[in-house]
């Protein structure tokens, strides 16, 4: 009988234990689970991100205008004499200098003139000695000795004919450029007037374009301008005003303006290449510009994000994050966009924002340093 008791007791005793050990482990998993619950309720992830503080810029106004360009030095080499093409003496596309042969036109029978008329002014020059002993001594008159000096002037002016004819058929370069695609071939027949190729000058280049009657009074000459090119889209072109046109055109009411740009990097500037001018005015305006990377774009507004900063009163410490701040496009001038909404010297968050939503945290890993481009220098 005690024994009885005695197992029912100890199994009474592991019974109850085995209630309260699953009794301890489910409460304490409703408790990890509600800790854990408030904790993802609670935690806010933290983004690195890379910041600029807004500056003002002082920009230049200035006065647009559609360019045009021209050569200082451009003309299409053309034969000046007929004959049958014996060499060509360039290749496309060559860059050539001032007096270098360029083609050379058959003057196989020019040369054989040229040889007789040396003999001819040979005979005449003899025949022009003779006549002057006899008129020295009175036996010829005057008027023969004249006739032959004639003849023998005649003679000299053939040779020096048949000389300018020989050089011209040796066409040369009258200036130092870049040669274009030649339109003729070795064994073709040339006349007077036809077209072997274009040659324009390197470096520097004319520019010209139109300016309203209404801005004529903002302009001079040595005024610097600037031209971008489709072609070059990363290439500033810097220039400066060197004639404007005394007549104004009755169509469009404007003036023609022609400007001279360098061309230090000798960029392959074609005529008629068009780009797009600005003439810069001494009067500056005061803008706030940030980084167009910066802008967020969006249908219903464009803004940025700035960084404030807010006292977390439960961890006593200062706590980082990102602010949406609409913002109004203005200019823009190369990487840098005039704004309307943000203040000078708040610090914008120009990487990072992607994954960033209006109140954010953030911590701050970079903050870069405003820099003004060379290109931006112009117009500052």
């Amino acid at each position: 009988m005690n024994i009885n008791k005695k197992k029912f007791f100890i199994s009474s005793l592991l019974i109850i234990s085995l209630i309260s050990i699953f009794i301890i482990i489910f409460m304490g998993k409703i408790f990890i689970k509600s800790k854990i619950t408030k904790f993802i309720k609670n935690y806010q992830p933290v983004s690195s991100v890379t910041t600029q503080k807004s500056k003002i810029y002082f920009w230049n106004s200035y006065i647009e205008s559609l360019g045009i360009i021209s050569p200082i030095n451009g003309i299409n080499i053309s034969a000046i004499n007929n004959g049958k093409i014996a060499a060509i003496l360039f290749k496309s596309g060559d860059i050539i200098k001032k007096g270098q042969p360029l083609l050379l036109i058959d003057d196989t029978v020019d040369k054989t003139n040229l040889f007789e008329a040396i003999a001819e002014a040979k005979l005449a020059k003899m025949n022009y000695i003779r006549q002057k002993f006899l008129y020295e001594r009175h036996i010829i008159s005057k008027s023969i000795l004249d006739k032959t000096k004639a003849v023998l002037l005649s003679r000299i002016a053939k040779i020096i004919q048949y000389k300018n004819i020989i050089n011209e058929k040796k066409i040369r370069a009258p200036f130092s450029g870049k040669i274009g695609i030649f339109n003729v071939h070795v064994g073709q027949y040339i006349a007077y007037g036809d077209i072997i190729t274009y040659l324009k000058s390197i470096g520097p280049t004319y520019v010209s374009f139109q300016i309203k009657e209404n801005n004529i009074s903002h302009i001079y000459i040595g005024q610097k301008i600037i031209i971008t090119m489709t072609a070059y889209p990363n290439t500033i072109f810097k220039g400066k005003i060197t004639a404007i046109d005394t007549l104004l055109s009755n169509n469009i009411k404007s003036i023609k303006v022609q400007g001279i740009i360098n061309n230090p990097l000798k960029k392959d500037l074609l005529p008629g290449m068009s780009g797009n001018i600005k003439i810069i005015l001494s009067t500056k305006n005061k803008v706030i510009a940030i980084p167009q990377e910066s802008i967020v774009y969006t249908l219903y507004g464009n803004f940025v994000y700035t960084v404030s900063e807010k006292k977390d009163h439960k961890n006593n410490k200062i706590k980082t994050y990102a602010k949406r701040t609409y913002i109004k496009l203005g200019e823009q001038r190369e990487n840098l966009i005039a704004v309307t909404g943000i203040k000078k010297g708040e610090r914008i968050i120009i990487d990072g924002q992607t994954k960033l939503h209006d109140g954010s945290l953030v911590r701050i890993v970079t903050d870069s340093v405003n820099n003004k481009s060379k290109k931006n220098k112009f117009l500052n």
